[in-house]
């Protein structure tokens, strides 16, 4: 008996497809389709046979629509319930399971899975080979079932059962499947070393089984494991090993690009990861696959998102959820739905971010997959703290914490706590920031990563910044000062230090007016404004503008306004150009309503910048 990874040899009546089926294990779609389209086309076939083909069509023609392939399988399992082939109808329940993991239908998929299972239970023994194989296979895909829905103790458990039969066995092709979900499961934990032995334990035995496919997978999952703990680097690299074969094999590689892309993203090297989705948009568009088109909106978004639009991005998304309503794909429609109340949120339709995010939300707890919970649950946390309402930003956030635990997972912990920091420092709740920032500094201590060590040092300035103590303030500079000069590991949390330097050093320059502190100032402002501006980000290009005005208005203060006022000025007008462009509807109408009742005179400054900087606190 010989598993092949896709399909199980005893199941055809045919040697023709099993070659179509040892023609998908080893990635050679194009070349299994063309053979299977003029395999179907002969006649005198069994209708066991046709029965196959529709099977082996439902789970590797994936360009076609979900809901036309989930129509196809149920009328084969319809048939085959006319039959008495408890092979070939569990094949067809397996397939179906399968297409319901493809959506992240994990109970459906598990109900199913369960379904075969009594089947193999009725019609074979236990000592049956044939028997033992059909049940390690519903193990490990139970297992991962229980894997993407945040079961990780019931996942190991079955996978667990499932490798002790295909030890047995010595089934090669599902060791290797086996492997890579133990390495997926201890990757949700964050058990790094774990992870990285069951998945060098995939490819090692890829590479016994001579399989380019499969070492390709491997080195894509060890990519996916390599990005979760935020090694993107290193991502990259496997990322880059795995398309060398998949070339090799003639596959396309614009989903290796795309995964590249992301990469860069998460890094921060914003302009790289646009440029790669630019790339890779034409070839998710060309493909059939709905779920791939709405990809391509998502990344076209994303781009007009950093590059000024957000209007534009706004359409982008609302397309796509269309799209993945019209295919029944909640998962994707509702993973664009929190990039929509995002996008919104930094529109300024607050009101619409909260209902879109809620309701996504809501749809997203259906799944039960504590790790994309506890992402959604700090996104909401987010919203509610732009929008000022801290104590649901607070419980949102603390939430998305308890959920990290559970797994756990150590760079999630990190940023959960470094929001509740700042929550709680804008609430001005000292006993919990000093709480939270002495959790973090102990998660830290005993997970290093420099990543998370500059998180914590940024927290431990903003913690000294809002204490009431100038020697605490002047702590926070020196901490700050050293960041600012730091190789950054993170651009985004470089640059909440530095508006935080800045603010620090306008507070020195207003007390002691000295010039030194001002050249200082400005050449951190300089470097802030820089960022942003490689950043392509509209949302830190208005917060650099926003420390250059309040500067300016500190150097009017220390009569240096014939050149402040006009520099304020233009500073304002760039600022509200940019918020009428990138569709920032509130911060817009501020800066018209403020605009030029407030920039006449001298005097109106305090009043101007009093109520500008409570706005941008807002």
């Amino acid at each position: 008996m010989i598993y092949n990874g896709v399909g199980l040899l005893y199941t055809w009546d045919s040697k023709e497809l099993q070659q179509i089926e040892k023609m998908i294990n080893h990635g050679e779609f194009e070349k299994a389709n063309k053979q299977l389209s003029g395999f179907g086309q002969k006649g005198g076939l069994t209708k066991e046979t046709v029965l196959g083909i529709k099977i082996i069509k439902v789970k590797s023609q994936k360009s076609s629509s979900w809901v036309e392939r989930m129509e196809i399988i149920e009328q084969v399992i319809e048939e085959l319930n006319k039959m008495d082939n408890p092979l070939l109808l569990n094949e067809a329940l397996f397939v179906k399971a399968l297409c319901f993991r493809e959506v992240e239908k994990h109970d459906e998929a598990i109900e199913i899975l369960e379904e075969a299972e009594k089947l193999l239970e009725q019609k074979l023994t236990s000592n049956d080979v044939d028997y033992k194989l059909g049940i390690s296979r519903i193990l490990k895909q139970k297992g991962e079932c229980y894997n993407f829905s945040g079961r990780l103790d019931l996942s190991l458990k079955v996978l667990n059962q499932s490798l002790a039969i295909a030890k047995s066995l010595n089934e090669k092709n599902l060791l290797n499947e086996i492997y890579i979900q133990l390495g997926a499961n201890f990757g949700f934990r964050a058990n790094y070393k774990e992870a990285l032995m069951h998945l060098n334990n995939s490819l090692s035995t890829a590479k016994k089984n001579k399989n380019k496919y499969q070492i390709a997978n491997s080195y894509s999952l060890l990519a996916q494991q390599s990005q979760m703990i935020g090694k993107y680097e290193e991502a990259i690299k496997y990322i880059e090993q795995s398309i060398e074969l998949y070339k090799e094999i003639g596959l396309s590689v614009f989903g290796q690009r795309y995964t590249i892309g992301l990469n860069y993203y998460f890094m921060g090297e914003i302009n790289k990861s646009l440029e790669i989705f630019r790339e890779v948009i034409p070839d998710f568009e060309a493909t059939q696959n709905p779920r791939s088109k709405c990809f391509a909106l998502w990344m076209k978004a994303i781009i007009d998102w950093h590059s000024g639009s957000i209007v534009k991005a706004v359409e982008y998304l609302y397309e796509g959820i269309e799209i993945s309503n019209a295919n029944n794909d909640t998962f994707i429609s509702t993973l664009l739905s929190i990039s929509l109340s995002a996008a919104l949120n930094d529109k300024g339709e607050y009101d619409k971010a909260l209902e879109i995010g809620r309701d996504s939300f809501k749809i997203f707890k259906q799944y039960n997959n504590i790790w994309t919970n506890s992402f959604y649950y700090e996104s909401l946390g987010k919203i509610y703290y732009t929008t000022g309402n801290f104590n649901l930003a607070m419980k949102n956030t603390k939430t998305s914490l308890q959920l990290r635990k559970k797994i756990p997972w150590i760079k999630g912990m990190v940023q959960s706590l470094f929001l509740l920091v700042i929550i709680s420092i804008d609430k001005k709740d000292v006993i919990s920031y000093n709480k939270y920032l002495e959790e973090l500094k102990v998660l830290v201590e005993s997970n290093f990563n420099p990543l998370f060590d500059q998180i914590a040092r940024i927290s431990q300035a903003l913690v000294l910044k809002a204490s009431t103590r100038p020697r605490d303030w002047m702590k926070a500079l020196a901490l700050l000062e050293s960041i600012a000069d730091e190789e950054p590991e993170n651009k985004n949390y470089v640059i909440i230090a530095l508006n935080n330097l800045c603010e620090l050093l306008m507070i020195e320059f207003s007390i002691s007016g000295d010039t030194k502190v001002l050249v200082e100032l400005e050449e951190h402002i300089e470097q802030l404004a820089k960022i942003a501006k490689s950043q392509n980000n509209y949302a830190l290009r208005l917060e650099a503008t926003n420390i250059q005005i309040l500067t300016l208005w500190l150097k009017a203060q220390f009569s240096m306004t014939d050149l402040d006022i006009q520099s304020a000025r233009n500073l304002l007008l760039e600022t509200r150009e940019l918020a009428d462009q990138e569709g920032l509807i509130r911060l817009a109408e501020k800066m018209i309503q403020q605009q030029e009742r407030l920039l006449g005179q001298l005097s109106h400054w305090d009043d101007f910048i009093r109520k500008y900087y409570e706005f941008i606190q807002k």
